[in-house]
């Protein structure tokens, strides 16, 4: 459904946008087709333009050019993806100064040695607990295996 309705948007906007408007500014000269200058392609000769025969002022108009499909979709990107930096941009940044301060503010600190000795002690034996259930767990599976006469 959703390529459907993308596509749908996609190719009817391009429809009514493919094309793209340039101001240009153009100069007239005068011209005379020549064989002196330099050459890339020895079939076609070189342009001579006499400098003093272009008008000095330009005159203003529009460049219309139709963009391909590939290029309209691109420009559609980048044209969606600054929108939506310019709305959550403010957003990161204005959180920003906020997310410093608290991870400052909560930071990890040194523990004190008789922090560090009374919370080593404490998780020795969780740790020892833990061991013993772990125990307790084998020799419950060894028993329940020999009952039910499974080998492992």
């Amino acid at each position: 459904m959703l390529i459907i309705v993308v596509s749908i948007v996609l190719f009817g906007s391009y429809a009514g946008l493919r094309f793209a408007s340039l101001p240009v500014l153009a100069y007239s000269c005068v011209y005379t087709p020549g064989k002196t200058g330099l050459l890339v392609d020895p079939t076609v000769p070189s342009v001579n333009i006499d400098a003093g025969s272009c008008s000095p002022n330009g005159v203003e108009t529009e460049l219309n050019i139709t963009v391909s499909f590939p290029i309209y979709v691109i420009a559609l990107a980048s044209w969606v993806g600054w929108w939506l930096l310019v709305l959550f941009l403010g957003a990161g940044l204005s959180a920003l100064p906020v997310d410093l301060i608290n991870q400052f503010r909560f930071r990890p600190t040194p523990m004190k040695q008789d922090e560090f000795a009374r919370a080593k002690s404490e998780m020795a034996k969780q740790v020892d607990k833990l061991i013993q259930i772990g125990k307790t767990l084998l020799e419950d599976r060894i028993k329940a295996d020999k009952a039910s006469g499974c080998k492992q």
